[in-house]
């Protein structure tokens, strides 16, 4: 059986929420500077052109009058797209839709995935865009990473059903070889535990052709963890229980003055009610990874799919040209803010086009990024959140603060592809590899986030990890261990307990004024059995990391 995210009556947010991720919202947790966000965003380096990026979808297709294809179609063939998209007045935009599994046409005839496909790149500013802005002057529509490409893939029939036979090697390596290589999924399959679709998933971010012949060829993919009814129960869904990919749960979004239902009191540290958490075989491992706003979400609504407003409202949506915003909730439509958001990453690491960034790196960098929610309330436990990581939370919300507006030095340290030998890969257990560097501020936090891409895991594995890369951070007769933190923070101490065996995700986050000068990072090879790496280093075991460091260089 499988699922997909129902929609339910919510409240209005589109430019809001982007102005949350970059953290642009006041001591009241209220997003500020409306109308701003795309001139913001094309300030940045890197930024001010996405155009030569392609997202690739899957989902119940992209809004269009076509009501029949055979094969895939670009833009050009699309007629009818939504005013936000364009994918007919700008082919450039929709980079193909196809069917897929049985499907006779691309065209979104449920909502679902012209809804994400906004909420990735949609633009209201564009040529033939709606313009529209609500009443505080934030755009409806607007995307996280407004003016990217994107194609479509049909997954998901016009009555909401996922095709239950989906050959999923195909659909990823179909898109690669279009171009993509960012994927987004807002649908799971109703299983808790690591599934054949995860291992199939923790290949494919290696290698997307699903021939593991290149590291060259790897996909950073996307997935929504997964909703819960009020009563029910709170692990993720496969394939998002995959080690390799990225999962997301659903943070709080506030919105006010609209009245009855429409008004959220939730505030952007709150878990709200619907989001899926845990790993349910192993409470050690850390799923989802992060949360993003799925509480009072709007985006594009496809012709003919219908709409609602919020109950009891004097409120209306805008209706002009196809009645373009639809409202919903679900980590439905927190994911695709997460995927907008890893091609942002990799943008502002390496601007150019086609360059590549590994998954990992792009997965460090929004762990090594993203806030705590402490302060804020659990909806699902009726109790304050906890500090990150915890099954709750994950890493933490997303936010491209530190990134994007923080000119604090980083450090981006990518996977080790030279040859032969790579110096910074791991070929054995038991090796270790320090590296140095200087504390840039002394008064702010020092962040690192370490992800290797590890080998697909043992299906109904209860721990998936399969090789061990162990960090610690020293300095003077002090260490800290990773997995081993109290308020968020890394616990120092003159000796280490058990290091955390469980996840390919690791993360220290050291006080303010703990150090100046110099520290070291030592990544410690404790167990390499696997070869992970396809394209180099033979047969025998090998892995190959990312590390992402705020506050040093």
């Amino acid at each position: 059986m499988l699922w997909i995210e129902p929609v339910s009556p919510a409240v209005l947010s589109d430019e809001r929420a982007d102005q949350i991720a970059v953290g642009h919202y006041g001591t009241d947790l209220l997003p500020t500077s409306p109308g701003q966000y795309k001139a913001w965003l094309a300030s940045r380096p890197g930024l001010s052109d996405l155009s030569s990026e392609i997202v690739d979808i899957m989902d119940s297709g992209i809004q269009t009058t076509l009501t029949s294809q055979s094969t895939c179609l670009t833009g050009s063939s699309m007629p009818g797209g939504h005013q936000d998209l364009n994918n007919a007045q700008n082919t450039s935009r929709l980079a193909y839709a196809c069917p897929t599994c049985g499907q006779s046409n691309a065209r979104d005839g449920y909502y679902h995935g012209t809804f994400v496909a906004a909420l990735i790149a949609g633009d209201p500013t564009q040529a033939g865009g709606t313009g529209l802005t609500d009443s505080n002057g934030f755009y409806w529509g607007m995307g996280l990473a407004p003016g990217a490409r994107f194609g479509v893939q049909k997954i998901i029939a016009d009555g909401g059903s996922v095709c239950g036979t989906m050959n999923l090697t195909a659909n990823v390596s179909n898109a690669f070889s279009r171009g993509a290589r960012y994927q987004n999924n807002s649908w799971n399959f109703v299983d808790t535990t690591y599934t054949s679709m995860s291992q199939e998933y923790d290949y494919l971010v290696r290698d997307a052709t699903g021939s593991f012949a290149s590291w060259a060829n790897a996909m950073t993919v996307v997935f929504s963890a997964g909703n819960r009814t009020p009563t029910g129960t709170t692990p993720i869904y496969s394939p998002a229980t995959a080690k390799n990919v990225i999962s997301v749960g659903a943070s709080g979004l506030p919105r006010a003055g609209l009245g009855g239902d429409c008004d959220t009191a939730i505030s952007i540290r709150d878990i709200p009610s619907l989001s899926r958490r845990g790993f349910a075989p192993d409470s050690n491992v850390i799923k989802p990874d992060l949360l993003a706003p799925g509480r009072s979400v709007t985006s594009a609504r496809a012709l003919g799919s219908g709409g609602q407003d919020c109950s009891n409202s004097t409120a209306t949506l805008p209706t002009t040209p196809n009645g373009p915003y639809y409202p919903g909730d679900g980590t439905s439509f927190s994911a695709p803010q997460v995927t907008a958001a890893a091609l942002l990453v990799k943008k502002t690491i390496n601007a150019t086009p086609g360059a590549y960034v590994s998954p990992a790196l792009i997965k460090a960098t929004l762990v090594g990024t993203a806030e705590q929610l402490n302060g804020g309330w659990d909806f699902v436990t009726n109790s304050s959140v906890p500090w990150a990581p915890s099954r709750q939370t994950g890493f933490g919300r997303l936010s491209l603060a530190k990134l994007l507006a923080d000119s604090t030095p980083k450090v981006f340290i990518d996977e080790d592809h030279s040859s032969p030998n790579p110096p910074n890969r791991f070929i054995s257990s038991g090796g270790f590899k320090n590296y140095t560097f200087t504390v840039a501020d002394p008064t702010k936090p020092i962040v690192g986030a370490l992800v290797w891409t590890d080998a697909p895991g043992n299906i109904g594995a209860s721990t998936p990890r399969m090789n061990e890369i162990d960090m610690y951070v020293l300095q003077g007769s002090y260490v800290y261990c990773d997995g081993q933190t109290y308020q968020g923070y890394s616990q120092r101490s003159t000796g280490c307990w058990l290091p955390d065996f469980y996840n390919t995700v690791k993360r220290f986050v050291i006080a303010p004024n703990s150090f100046t000068g110099t520290f070291t990072v030592q990544l410690v090879g404790s167990n390499i059995t696997t070869h992970a790496v396809p394209g180099l280093d033979g047969t025998g075991p090998n892995q190959d990391w990312a590390l992402f460091l705020y506050n040093a260089y």
